[in-house]
């Protein structure tokens, strides 16, 4: 029986999906916590995606060309997420993820599009990470 007739065996899977570009970061003496963050002109799409017994997962997609640009997944407490302002003032989303081999974490840094579309994103994927729906808009 598949899943369509039987909708009971659907895990249980939470998306969000912005359109962010990307930015460069770069390391920052006076605070390693928070690295220089610089936009690209990129535009494109992460998708932050949690599926029942499947780790969390981003993914960062550019629109123009369709290249996967980040994919990486790992356990909710490998993951942070806060916002910063780039040397222009704007705000940037940071996605610190934790691994074994780099203890400090590795920074990725994202550009919200569409300024109008959300001003509670890093919530909103939290929301997500953490299992919960997010609500439409995103």
């Amino acid at each position: 029986m598949s899943e369509v007739e039987n909708p009971e065996t659907v895990p249980v899977k939470y998306t969000c999906r912005i359109k962010m570009g990307r930015c460069n970061c770069v390391k920052n003496d006076a605070n390693p916590n928070q690295p220089i963050v610089n936009r690209r002109p990129e535009q494109g799409i992460l998708a932050v995606k949690v599926e029942e017994g499947v780790l969390p997962n981003f993914c960062w997609t550019n629109r123009a060309t369709g290249e996967v640009g980040l994919d990486i997944s790992g356990s909710r407490q490998q993951f942070e997420l806060s916002r910063v302002r780039d040397h222009d003032g704007e705000w940037a989303y940071l996605v610190k993820h934790f691994e074994e081999r780099h203890s400090e974490g590795v920074f990725y840094a994202f550009w919200l599009q569409e300024t109008e579309t959300d001003r509670n994103t890093v919530e909103a994927i939290r929301r997500v990470i953490e299992g919960h729906p997010v609500e439409a808009g995103l």
